[in-house]
């Protein structure tokens, strides 16, 4: 799904600035150079000189306030706030989906507030939220890092893109993009250099 918004996209001119919210996902974890490497990185690479693409992402950052690592609680939320970016894309949740944190209803409130502060913050700003990419469960590790795969291919699946349809924001569907792609996710959670290139690909090509 690249559900980024036909009037929006076809008015405005490619952002200058783009910052990329997220977690271990975005900042490139289990990469060997995760400032060439990562989907961040990348998308800066294809995008050329005229952009300027920012990562945002910390490893264990979580949306609801009362989970492990709330986003909200670290500098990168405020810098990311302040920057003044053309572009906010937002991939979290993978690390809410975890078992004895997991509350669908309580992550649709904090992902519409968290979403908001960006919107309100930056009223000019094109926002894309990004459903986070598919886990991968094997015999030895059904849950990965903790992450429910069930829950992340369901109820979050649908929670975020329940708060992208109610405040009119981009979406792009990084999951289903992702999951036939097991063997490019070495852990079951994060993408390797060429699966992280396919996502960096997919985006630029959704919103350009």
């Amino acid at each position: 799904m690249c559900a980024c918004g036909e009037k929006k996209s076809s008015e405005k001119e490619f952002p200058k600035v783009i910052a990329c919210i997220g977690d271990s996902i975005t900042e490139g974890y289990g990469l060997a150079n995760p400032d060439t490497e990562s989907y961040p990185a990348i998308l800066q690479e294809i995008a050329g000189d005229d952009t300027a693409v920012y990562n945002f992402g910390l490893s264990g950052r979580c949306v609801m306030t009362d989970g492990m690592a709330p986003y909200t609680s670290e500098r990168y939320y405020t810098q990311s706030l302040e920057l003044g970016a053309d572009m906010y894309i937002i991939m979290l949740g993978s690390n809410d989906a975890r078992d004895g944190y997991w509350n669908k209803e309580n992550f649709k409130n904090e992902l519409k507030t968290f979403t908001e502060s960006y919107i309100e913050t930056n009223p000019e700003a094109r926002i894309v939220l990004m459903l986070p990419p598919s886990s991968f469960p094997n015999e030895y590790n059904p849950q990965p890092f903790g992450i429910n795969p069930g829950i992340v291919s369901g109820e979050l699946y649908d929670a975020v893109s329940e708060i992208s349809s109610d405040l009119n924001t981009e979406l792009v569907d990084i999951h289903d993009f992702t999951k036939n792609h097991m063997d490019n996710f070495p852990d079951g959670v994060h993408p390797d250099k060429e699966e992280s290139r396919r996502i960096a690909e997919y985006i630029y090509d959704c919103i350009k």
